[in-house]
């Protein structure tokens, strides 16, 4: 039988809680929103559907909530679980014409994934009036349904975009799990910045190293103090490096840019005087901009392939979140998305008759914002006008 106890829900709740507290000088968020999400999140997923997975599970199988979940501290987590038990809500609102899809997807992370994005679209056509039914079956096969633009039908499905699978990113992952289990190991009162460059291309067994290397680092930065502030060393071909915590050293590190995973806990002062360590850790992960749109080809491909035995107007929703968890979005920062790159992959597999609509859903100052690209050939550049003005509506 599985702790449900401590498990990632009870305990983001437990944190947050405190991080909410209008004893803080600065709350990190509204007690309403963590109240609500906690709520929400328990009405729709049993206790045990946040037991933890294991720290060597691939980025590919993580479950997402459980990532947001274990990352307390940082408000974008906040915002996208809002967004998410919002999406559960609308459900309940529209279950009758999906039966039985809850239930299916709940056992499976992926496909509860892409049935959140499902609802997305459903929740955007609902709102902006657009006429339609949701889960039609043409030609033997299920499709997320069909919507009336311009008094003409149009077949719509919906991807998901993922990051390019690669072995040194699923290892930084690793890294920064680690890190978070084990955050409360690091109780220099002081603080502490830690500064993490990995192999590369990382090594066969990087995993295990670093897991029997971690108490040895736990114990020297527990030591350190202010005739020792800090050491580094060599590790495994890259390099670790541990400081007392510093605002300055900290902004140039960010500045600098020059680490693979930056790991750090700063003393907080609360209104009645208590103090604890605020946690956060930071992957600085770059990848080649020909991978991601090589993914993206292979994404558009596959499409094109489903489709055609369908004749008719067709809109494809494709989604890439930009949300501070593990299982990465394909566009991960606005620079990635090159819209003459785009359009020469689009251009290049000559979709006919077909709206393309691509999302990249981010949290930015505080809000939740839709950057949507949308390609229409020349016969449905007014239908591809309509299908983008929906993701203005709130």
């Amino acid at each position: 039988m599985k702790n449900v106890e401590n498990n990632l829900l009870n305990l983001w709740h437990k944190e947050a809680f405190s991080l909410s507290s209008p004893l803080l000088i600065k709350p990190i968020i509204d007690r309403n929103i963590v109240q609500y999400i906690y709520s929400s999140l328990l009405q729709f997923f049993k206790l045990e559907y946040f037991h933890p997975s294991p720290p060597d599970t691939p980025i590919e199988d993580i479950n997402w909530i459980h990532s947001l979940l274990a990352n307390k501290e940082n408000l974008g987590c906040y915002y996208a679980l809002n967004e998410i038990c919002n999406l559960l809500n609308y459900y309940e609102s529209i279950k009758k014409e999906l039966p039985n899809s809850m239930e299916g997807a709940v056992k499976d992370p992926k496909i509860l994934r892409t049935f959140l994005f499902e609802l997305f679209i459903y929740q955007k056509l609902d709102n902006a009036g657009i006429l339609n039914k949701k889960k039609v079956v043409r030609n033997n096969q299920e499709l997320e349904g069909v919507c009336q633009i311009n008094g003409r039908e149009f077949l719509f499905e919906c991807k998901k975009a993922y990051y390019p699978k690669l072995d040194s990113l699923d290892a930084l992952v690793y890294v920064l799990k680690t890190f978070s289990a084990k955050r409360t190991m690091f109780n220099n009162p002081q603080g502490m910045i830690c500064f993490l460059t990995v192999p590369k291309p990382i090594v066969k067994g990087f995993k295990k190293a670093f897991n029997a290397y971690l108490p040895t680092l736990v114990n020297l930065n527990n030591s350190l103090s202010a005739s020792t502030p800090e050491f580094s060393e060599d590790l495994f071909g890259g390099k670790v490096t541990v400081k007392l915590y510093d605002e300055i050293d900290f902004i140039e590190a960010h500045l600098q840019n020059n680490y693979d995973i930056l790991f750090y806990l700063k003393p907080v002062s609360r209104l009645d005087g208590l103090r604890y360590l605020y946690g956060k850790s930071v992957v600085n992960f770059s990848q080649y901009q020909s991978e991601i749109f090589k993914k993206l080809e292979g994404i558009l491909k596959k499409v094109k392939m489903q489709h055609r035995p369908f004749n008719g107007p067709k809109i494809i929703f494709i989604d890439t979140e930009a949300y501070p968890e593990f299982r990465m979005g394909l566009f991960q920062t606005e620079k990635s998305v090159v819209i003459t790159e785009i359009d020469r992959i689009i251009n290049k597999e000559r979709f006919a008759n077909t709206i393309i609509c691509i999302t990249r859903r981010s949290i930015k100052e505080g809000k939740l914002v839709n950057d949507v690209y949308i390609y229409a050939p020349p016969n449905l550049n007014e239908e591809g006008r309509i299908a983008g003005r929906m993701f203005e509506q709130n």
